[in-house]
């Protein structure tokens, strides 16, 4: 049989419905932060909103040098289960956990204990993402050439994830903090709403890797000499480009960074319904 990527390949309706699927964890996890995280230690837990926007700051100033780091190793990683796949099977348990800890601090923390514990799980969270989202995007433009097909898979995906960020509003505000249940200042609200999402995430996540696992023989195959010339990867050429950065860029983006995560926790003070 021949697996060479085709630009006449049209990529089976399974396959596209379960790479689909597995936007819907990052959707999950992208509202519960924009919506729900800085509420929850700045309003519930008490956690000045200045701490709170810093340690989201930290954990996003992580994400931007694990997102090429990732790229790398994936593209240069060689296994039975391709180059995409062993990424996505491994992150889904560490993702649903640093996720569920992320609302679920222990009890007797100050506001230093409560910056450490969002800062690393917060980081933790977006780490297991990255491990699983930058292969998951990547394994879309590999599996046709066929622009039609490519488009179609990219429907797929931004349907889920508009689906999975629906759904994160749905099942907290809908549910977990309904007023009934206290609201969203009802603290032993959070831990079960991060326990339901985290299930969701690591069942949608390994359904998509699982689900598309027919796909390997045909993903495109990059030569080392290609992926890595110069002994430098995509990933790495991104890193050292970053590093290369004038003085002047380097404090340009830190001021905007930083203004975002310190001007970030007025989300935090919205009256509640």
């Amino acid at each position: 049989m021949n697996t060479a990527v085709s630009k006449d390949r049209l990529v089976p309706f399974g396959s596209k419905f379960a790479y689909g699927v597995g936007q819907f964890a990052e959707g999950l996890k992208n509202t519960a932060f924009a919506v729900f995280v800085l509420f929850y230690y700045n309003q519930v837990l008490g956690l000045p909103g200045t701490m709170a926007g810093a340690a989201l700051f930290i954990a996003l100033l992580f994400d931007a040098v694990s997102d090429p780091l990732a790229g790398s190793l994936s593209d240069n990683h060689r296994s039975r289960l391709g180059r995409r796949h062993p990424f996505m099977y491994a992150s889904a348990v560490p993702l649903g956990l640093a996720f569920t800890g992320l609302f679920w601090p222990p009890g007797g923390l100050g506001d230093w204990g409560l910056f450490v514990w969002l800062t690393a799980f917060a980081t933790l969270t977006r780490a297991a993402m990255t491990l699983y989202h930058v292969p998951h995007l990547a394994m879309g433009a590999e599996m046709t050439e066929n622009f039609n097909e490519r488009t179609r898979i990219v429907a797929f995906r931004q349907f889920f994830g508009t689906a999975g960020s629906a759904a994160a509003s749905l099942i907290g505000l809908g549910w977990f903090f309904a007023d009934e249940r206290g609201g969203r200042l009802a603290v032993e609200n959070y831990a079960p709403y991060a326990v339901v999402l985290a299930v969701l995430m690591v069942v949608t996540v390994w359904y998509s890797a699982f689900g598309t696992r027919r796909e390997i023989p045909y993903l495109a195959r990059i030569s080392h000499q290609v992926a890595c010339a110069n002994d430098e990867c995509l990933g790495n050429q991104l890193l050292v480009s970053e590093c290369r950065k004038s003085p002047f860029d380097r404090l340009t983006d830190c001021a905007g960074r930083a203004l975002a995560g310190l001007l970030a926790p007025s989300t935090s003070v919205l009256p509640q319904p």
